[in-house]
């Protein structure tokens, strides 16, 4: 049996006018497990041992995949994220953004969307997000397991409830 760990690091991306917190992969390990009977107590193992690693660390996540056979997969992680005041919970664990969607006032089609197309390896999960561009009414993020859409007011009173602005914590 197989499993991998992946980490990730916070990280601003600014994608034409959007300011936005993302993950990116800064390394992946192999890790060797012997039985399913022990896979979950070695990962929940390897997972404190890497919580107790980065404790002090800010802004990392890491996530644990394991193969358990017969197709089916169980993922575990954990992040140091420290606060998570201004930050948007976006999907419930990494997810690859493949675009962003921008929907300007006046928008009636889908084929009136501007995307706007994401670096290789870029993820989303927690974070702020900043529309710089006032004709933006909303955005969508597409990502490979699935879209969410934000209106430009939905991100804008998540901010002000938290008092926090892209780029401070």
């Amino acid at each position: 049996m197989k499993a991998s760990i992946r980490y990730y690091k916070l990280e601003e991306r600014v994608m034409g006018p959007i300011e936005i917190e993302v993950l990116v992969p800064i390394r992946t390990e192999s890790l060797k497990l012997s039985s399913t009977a022990r896979a979950v107590d070695r990962v929940l193992d390897e997972l404190a041992l890497i919580a107790e690693r980065y404790k002090r660390d800010r802004n990392y996540v890491v996530e644990v995949f394991v193969e358990m056979g017969k197709g089916k997969e169980a993922t575990f992680s954990v992040t140091t994220i420290k606060s998570t005041r201004g930050r948007i919970q976006l999907y419930f664990s990494p997810a690859r953004l493949r675009r962003i969607g921008l929907i300007y006032d006046g928008t009636r089609r889908v084929n009136d969307v501007k995307w706007i197309e994401s670096p290789e390896e870029t993820y989303v999960y927690v974070g702020k997000i900043k529309i710089n561009d006032e004709n933006v009414k909303a955005i969508i993020l597409d990502t490979d397991v699935g879209v969410r859409v934000l209106s430009r007011r939905e991100i804008e009173e998540y901010r002000k409830r938290s008092g926090t602005h892209l780029g401070k914590t």
